[in-house]
């Protein structure tokens, strides 16, 4: 199995993003991309497309927000339409320049010497068509609002039957009441006796200086209020000084995890040292 060691950000993403954040647009992501480009000596931070591209995949569902605060991207991944077997060794995901119209590489990973071999589907024999979810887990800034062009056709239903059955309240199963256990129309609960949810922000920095010399680089910080049952949303915060915030948003790509204690929060880094100060913001609901 292919180990990418997780997507990075080339500086021609976040030149974009810098771009969308100033004029208040959205991230629309458009497509994944593989391919089987060997990255040598080349920096991923100077790629604006893959080395050596093999197929594209349209956006397959809406992005979601993951626990630490990246977006899913997702997509569905074949063997169809392939002209020869190849290393799946290399993919990204890009968005649109609304400017332009052109696709931008936002995220890239490469697997190296753990490539996968894909063959190439010839059609009639099914045994040899491979079809999976892959999904890319990219980190935005918490400035930025999230869409994607989603193809329609790589749903499960088209998205104009989904949305119909969705929004039609005229019972179409023809449920009961009684079937869901439903209470009368007269009957009412205050938010307390359903339990409502209540949400929390908390704000933290991890200090550049902070993190252990070794990796897995390490820092526990303190955040008043949180509890070790607490799964929070975490974002970046920005400052006003633009320097700082591309250093900022770069540093806080390097950082893979977070874990949440009585009053503390850990950060956890996999690979690569953050150099800068990291402001975060961190949303829990109860």
């Amino acid at each position: 199995m292919a180990n990418f060691h997780g997507h990075q950000m080339p500086q021609a993403g976040r030149n974009l993003m810098a771009k969308l954040i100033a004029t208040q647009r959205p991230l629309v992501y458009t497509s994944v991309k593989v391919g089987d480009g060997v990255l040598g000596g080349k920096l991923i931070s100077g790629l604006t497309d893959l080395i050596s591209f093999q197929k594209s995949f349209s956006i397959s569902a809406t992005p979601t927000r993951s626990g630490d605060g990246r977006w899913n991207v997702t997509a569905i991944f074949n063997n169809g339409d392939i002209a020869q077997d190849f290393w799946w060794r290399e993919w990204g995901v890009y968005a649109t320049d609304p400017d332009t119209g052109q696709e931008v590489l936002v995220a890239y990973a490469n697997a190296g010497d753990t490539a996968d071999y894909i063959h190439a589907w010839t059609g009639g024999d099914d045994s040899s068509y491979v079809e999976e979810q892959i999904t890319c887990a990219c980190v935005v800034s918490s400035e930025l609002t999230v869409e994607a062009a989603i193809d329609k056709s790589q749903l499960f239903a088209p998205l104009e039957d989904f949305e119909a059955h969705r929004d039609n309240r005229n019972n179409p199963h023809g449920i009961t009441v009684d079937q869901i256990g439903a209470a009368s129309a007269g009957h009412t609960h205050t938010l307390h006796e359903l339990g409502a949810a209540m949400t929390a922000t908390y704000q933290a920095t991890f200090p550049a200086a902070g993190w252990s010399w070794t990796a897995p680089y390490q820092q526990t910080v303190a955040v008043p209020g949180i509890t070790v049952l607490d799964n929070p949303i975490a974002g970046q915060l920005f400052r006003e000084d633009n320097g700082y915030n591309t250093q900022a948003l770069e540093a806080w790509g390097y950082v893979s995890r977070i874990i949440t204690s009585e009053g503390t929060i850990t950060g956890i880094c996999f690979e690569d040292r953050p150099g800068v100060d990291i402001d975060v913001q961190l949303k829990v609901v109860r």
